[in-house]
């Protein structure tokens, strides 16, 4: 399941109706966004996470914002600011820098057809709300791994991880960490 369909799954249409408040747009529109944007901050978050620092940079997000609070209190994305500097910290961690994310903003914008502006607004809650969705997954994977043997243990979050960065599902992250260095270099 990606990161998408989990920030969707539960209170998908409250999510995007209290985006559409918040940025007073129509909900069609905050879709759109949150169609291009949540791939894109995927990306960027396993980019981050094929190396050591940049893992441990997210894992600290996971424990220090509690992100998981903003897909479970959707009501809450269109009052609390919080959300949006979380979500700057956490846009910061991914892509390095503000000139990256105006970017990322700017190609978001472009194909799901809204203006530069309200992407700019929504994308560091769309961050917030991307890694609060993994985080929520990844303590669910990980309460029945903490019942099980010590071997099955690695299944928790780390195995979360794993499957996060395996793009092509083939059960080895060696091609996919590869591929992501392949893509710095080049």
């Amino acid at each position: 399941m990606n990161l998408l369909d989990l920030i969707m799954n539960d209170s998908g249409n409250q999510v995007v109706g209290q985006l559409a408040k918040r940025a007073g747009v129509s909900e069609t529109e905050v879709s759109n966004i949150l169609e291009q944007a949540v791939p894109a901050v995927s990306r960027g978050m396993k980019s981050k996470m094929s190396d050591e620092n940049g893992l441990s940079s997210i894992m600290d997000i996971l424990k220090d914002k509690q992100p998981e609070r903003y897909v479970e209190k959707p009501e809450e994305l269109a009052t609390d600011n919080s959300v949006v500097d979380d979500g700057n910290s956490i846009l910061s961690q991914i892509f390095g820098n503000k000139d990256t994310s105006r970017e990322v903003a700017s190609r978001v914008a472009t194909k799901a057809g809204s203006s530069s502006g309200v992407v700019k607004m929504l994308l560091p809650i769309i961050a917030s709300l991307a890694m609060g969705a993994f985080s929520k997954k990844g303590k669910a994977t990980a309460a029945p791994a903490a019942q099980e043997p010590q071997e099955a243990q690695s299944s928790g979050m780390m195995g979360m991880v794993r499957n996060f960065i395996d793009a092509d599902d083939d059960g080895s992250i060696v091609d996919d960490l590869f591929t992501m260095a392949v893509r710095r270099i080049f």
